[in-house]
């Protein structure tokens, strides 16, 4: 274990090991990284700073950002766990992200759950994406700021696929463009004959997109289907969700209008919506 003797500030600078895990007696202080291959230990607060390990980052105080610390990340192939975390960005890979008092104004990953329930258990004004559910004593205020939850996290190749599909719908409205839209049969009528050949291999280049784009499609279509049909996330609320709260699961969508109390929200598969019971 790397041990520091106080903050990580302009005395010590940025802290990256090879080897091991780091363990900072203070706080990690704004514009500053520490990136360890294993866990990091914070027994202060982390201002608008990077911290970055394969294991957990556990943080005694909390995560105390600015707007400034937008630009900044807490990244965990592991678990995440503070008493707070405002301003932040918080991605926990394969782990949870563990808040006790209130995430306020962040935008958090994990690719297990969000839990907020050890202290006042708050979410606000916040986007959760989570695999597999969020559990918090409150979600959103009284006042109706905006809060996101994403329930599920596609595969990586899923992922994959969606970003191919991106690039492909870039080629083929590159060649419209160029070339306008209509049967190629046509379009390649109208070119001179000089340009045929050219026009030609664009129109080519353009079915085979238009055909990968089907297959992209239907694996992608055969992929939901199976995650909704094995889908387990949920939220569950021990006190109450308040208006302004907003539940996207699988392309739906459930705006809460007025205060939830003691729900547990879900995917239901066999309903095709996202519905709500009490606890």
């Amino acid at each position: 274990i790397y041990q520091t003797q106080g903050d990580v500030n302009i005395k010590t600078g940025n802290i990256t090991i090879e080897k091991g895990s780091v363990h900072v007696q203070g706080a990690v202080l704004s514009g500053f990284t520490v990136e360890s291959p294993r866990n990091i230990l914070v027994d202060d607060v982390v201002e608008n700073a990077n911290l970055n390990a394969k294991g957990d980052i556990e943080v005694y105080g909390g995560f105390l950002m600015d707007k400034e610390g937008a630009k900044a990340t807490i990244h965990a192939g592991g678990n995440i766990s503070a008493l707070f975390a405002t301003n932040s960005t918080l991605e926990a890979v394969s782990g949870s992200v563990f808040i006790a008092h209130e995430i306020t104004n962040c935008i958090v990953y994990a690719g297990d759950k969000v839990i907020a329930t050890k202290g006042r258990g708050k979410i606000i004004g916040s986007t959760i994406r989570c695999a597999h559910g969020v559990e918090a004593n409150e979600i959103g205020t009284p006042l109706g700021v905006e809060t996101s939850i994403f329930l599920g996290v596609e595969p990586k190749d899923l992922s994959r696929y969606t970003e191919r599909r991106k690039k492909l719908q870039g080629v083929i409205q590159k060649i419209i463009g160029a070339l306008g839209q209509g049967q190629p049969k046509e379009i390649l009528a109208k070119a001179k004959p000089e340009k045929r050949q050219a026009v030609a291999d664009l129109l080519k280049t353009r079915l085979r997109a238009e055909n990968e784009l089907l297959q992209i499609k239907s694996k992608i279509d055969a992929a939901r289907s199976t995650m909704r049909k094995s889908m387990r996330a949920r939220i569950k609320v021990h006190r109450t969700v308040h208006p302004g709260t907003i539940i996207n699961c699988f392309g739906k969508t459930l705006k809460v209008d007025s205060p939830l109390e003691y729900s547990q929200i879900f995917y239901d598969p066999a309903e095709d919506k996202i519905v709500v019971n009490s606890i």
